[in-house]
């Protein structure tokens, strides 16, 4: 998404985003089947069990580990951002409710752009990994 209207925190005077993205939504196939798979679980005890005692504590138990792993996936989406500006790169990993990761390298500092595109579902959806390797950077 092009955006030159974006702004955000610690953005410098005279600076414009030129593009901001967030992950593909296939970041969601992991805590989405985790979802899928409780739900389910639930409903395979209701056809074979019935309503009772045991499903009510179940789903007492499940619904808010349920709600909190869908909450937290759309969360960690749409708190992850990667954002080109006319000074520099910023990409923002939102590792989980109270961790964040920024990272930044002025354009001048960047000195290669690798991308990987690697297996069949990301060629199909053609996306993958972008790495950045910009001077004065550590490595870890």
């Amino acid at each position: 998404m092009t955006n030159e209207k974006f702004s955000f925190r610690g953005q410098r005077a005279g600076e414009e985003a030129k593009l901001v993205i967030h992950q593909h939504p296939w970041f969601f196939f992991k805590p989405g089947l985790k979802v899928i798979i409780s739900v389910l679980a639930l409903l395979l005890v209701v056809r074979f069990l019935g309503f009772s005692v045991f499903l009510t504590i179940a789903f007492v138990i499940l619904a808010p580990f349920i709600f909190y792993e869908a909450t937290l996936a759309w969360f960690r989406w749409t708190n992850t951002l990667y954002v080109l500006t006319n000074e520099r790169i910023i990409a923002v990993f939102q590792q989980s409710w109270f961790s964040r990761q920024v990272i930044e390298a002025p354009l001048g500092n960047i000195m290669t752009v690798n991308h990987e595109i690697a297996g069949p579902i990301r060629s199909m959806l053609n996306f993958g990994d972008v790495a950045i390797r910009a001077s004065g950077a550590s490595e870890d």
